[in-house]
C-alpha cells in the first residue's frame, strides 16, 4: 500500500491572522512556509508557489482577488482565503469563526475554532491533521454570517472600550472592577441566553431610564443608550402583537 505524502501548504500574509494560523499549523505538524511581501522577493513567491499543495490567501478581504489576478501562477495550485464575506471567482473560503489578537493562544484554543466554509470545500480532505469543527455555508449568505459575526465580535468591544473609559475618567473608579460584571454577564448570555439580561430595561424602570440618558446626554454614550432603548421598546411592542 502506497503511503500518502502529507500536504504542504503556503500561507501568504503577515498579518494576526497569518501568525496564528501558522502557529497552529507547524504545531499540528502541517509542512507550511509563509511568504509576505515586506519580508520576501516576488522571485520567491513563485518558487514557494510551485512547492505548495494548497495556497492559503491571508491578506485584506479588497486584496485578495487582486492579487491572484497580479500573480497568475497561483491559479495551477488550489487557492484558499479566509474571508467571512467575500464570494471569490478564483479561490474557496475557509473561514476561522475567531477574533485574533496581536498574542498568540495556548495551543489548547486552536482546535476548537470553528470553521465556515464555502459549500464545495472539503476541510477533511485539505487538512486531515486538523479536527476543527467545520460547516458549510451557501455563498448567498455569506455577508449576513459575515455581519452578525462583526456584531457578536466587536460591537461589545466598541461599547466597553467607551464605558471603561468613562468609568476610570469621569468616575475615578478602576476599570478592573469591572471585570467580575462583565465576564459573569457575557457566561450568562451563553449559558441562559433569554434570562440574562437584567437591570431597568428588564424591569420597565422608566424613571431610571429617564436618569440614565439626561446624565449621558453630553456624552458620547448617549445616543448609543437612546438607541438600546428604542429598540427595546420597539421590540417590545412587536412581541405584544405575536
Amino acid at each position: 500500500m502506497q503511503r500518502q505524502v502529507p500536504s504542504t501548504y503556503l500561507l501568504i500574509g503577515d498579518g494576526r491572522l497569518a501568525k496564528h494560523l501558522a502557529h497552529y499549523f507547524v504545531a499540528r505538524g502541517l509542512a507550511c512556509e509563509q511568504w509576505c511581501r515586506r519580508h520576501h522577493k516576488q522571485s520567491a513567491l513563485a518558487a514557494m508557489a510551485r512547492k505548495a499543495d494548497y495556497i492559503l490567501l491571508l491578506i485584506s478581504d479588497d486584496s485578495i482577488d487582486k492579487f491572484i489576478r497580479q500573480h497568475s501562477f497561483l491559479q495551477e495550485k488550489p487557492l484558499i482565503h479566509c474571508s467571512g464575506a467575500l464570494n471569490s471567482s478564483y479561490s474557496q473560503a475557509c473561514h476561522p469563526l475567531m477574533t485574533f489578537g496581536a498574542e498568540l493562544y495556548p495551543l489548547s484554543l486552536y482546535p476548537t475554532i470553528p470553521f465556515v466554509c464555502d459549500e464545495g470545500f472539503d476541510f477533511e480532505c485539505v487538512f486531515p491533521q486538523l479536527n476543527n469543527p467545520h460547516f458549510k455555508l451557501p455563498q448567498s449568505k455569506k455577508v449576513m454570517y459575515h455581519a452578525m459575526a462583526v456584531m457578536a465580535a466587536n460591537f461589545p468591544q466598541f461599547i466597553w472600550q467607551h464605558v471603561l473609559q468613562g468609568w476610570q475618567d469621569t468616575l475615578h473608579l478602576p476599570q478592573k472592577i469591572l471585570q467580575p460584571l462583565i465576564r459573569q454577564s457575557l457566561l450568562n448570555s451563553f449559558q441562559s441566553p433569554d434570562e440574562a439580561p437584567t437591570g431597568p430595561f428588564v424591569r420597565n424602570d422608566q424613571q431610571t431610564i429617564h436618569n440614565h440618558k439626561q446624565v449621558l446626554a453630553n456624552t458620547e454614550l448617549a445616543e448609543l443608550y437612546r438607541c438600546f432603548d428604542h429598540w427595546l421598546n420597539k421590540k417590545d411592542d412587536e412581541d405584544m402583537m405575536l
